[in-house]
């Protein structure tokens, strides 16, 4: 019985067998096609490097519409950039505290600190605050400003040259490579306003106009006027920054320039090579008017020694 049911349904004839082997034929012959028809034809390479430009110039120009966008439409923004300035932890704000980079949890510790009534009376103060590091604090310190708690505050305000004998002291003082001592030889400057614009003669890298120093947290544009006519200004001792050697973080160190502009810069050059010239930066629309009339005489393409 088994016998015959397995020739009844398993038996081929000779036709049925010759066309199982043409079938198996065919579907090797298709599956050997499949995998050699590659092999003989030439597939062109398609090049994108054009295309990778095209996107990289639309990158650089779109970060340029946000830099003019911040110009026309925010006038503050330039003065809203992340970096160091002089504050007072008494009143400073959330926005403030936020562009000085500080994180979340140390802000709202430090706002809650004063929201039950607590105060800093001295810098040292500040080392309450729960998460605030050695290293964030040793770099806030220097711009640190109790004015409520400075014995020097009133007396800095007495915009008098320093007499001797009853007679007016003449004097003129280098501003970029004085030191605190040499500024306290005017009348108004003590030695707070003597740290502050020293700190931030360090962070411009020098100045290149004595007016920069209405910059100076505290410092107002009638003592300024009257310091003047007791200071000196040599351009030769500012330090510069090499368009063409600098990083994103060298940039960023400097007041006048935010993140936008430093990257709108180095993207420039990444893609057309070296600057020639500081002009380039103007001409590219790189950063506002204003704020290269002010950064220029920090910037080079030669090579620093």
């Amino acid at each position: 019985m088994s016998r015959s049911f397995f020739k009844e349904y398993f038996h081929f004839t000779k036709g049925e067998r010759t066309g199982t082997v043409i079938l198996l034929i065919l579907i090797i012959f298709i599956l050997l096609i499949t995998f050699l028809i590659p092999l003989f034809i030439r597939q062109d390479k398609v090049d994108f490097s054009e295309f990778e430009k095209e996107i990289e110039r639309f990158q650089v120009a779109k970060e340029q519409d946000s830099l003019k966008n911040v110009s026309l439409d925010k006038p503050t923004a330039e003065t809203e950039k992340p970096g160091l300035f002089f504050f007072n932890p008494n009143k400073i704000t959330k926005k403030e505290m936020q562009l000085l980079g500080l994180n979340g949890k140390v802000i709202n510790t430090w706002l809650k600190y004063r929201e039950k009534g607590g105060s800093f009376s001295k810098k040292e103060d500040l080392r309450k605050i729960y998460g605030l590091s050695d290293t964030v604090y040793f770099t806030l310190e220097p711009y640190i400003v109790l004015p409520e708690k400075d014995s020097l505050f009133v007396e800095e305000h007495k915009l008098l040259p320093k007499q001797k004998n009853d007679t007016e002291v003449s004097l003129i003082i280098e501003l970029n490579s004085a030191d605190t001592n040499d500024l306290k030889k005017i009348r108004g400057i003590g030695s707070v306003y003597a740290a502050r614009i020293i700190a931030f003669r360090e962070l411009l890298g020098g100045f290149y106009s004595g007016e920069q120093l209405e910059e100076v947290y505290g410092l107002t544009p009638e003592t300024v006027r009257t310091i003047l006519n007791y200071t000196s200004v040599d351009t030769g001792l500012i330090r510069k920054i090499n368009l063409n050697t600098a990083s994103l973080s060298d940039l960023l160190h400097h007041p006048y320039l935010n993140r936008y502009q430093g990257k709108a810069i180095l993207q420039y050059k990444k893609i057309h090579g070296d600057y020639k010239s500081v002009g380039e930066v103007k001409q590219n629309n790189l950063v506002p008017d204003t704020v290269f009339s002010k950064i220029s005489p920090y910037l080079t393409v030669e090579n620093l020694k």
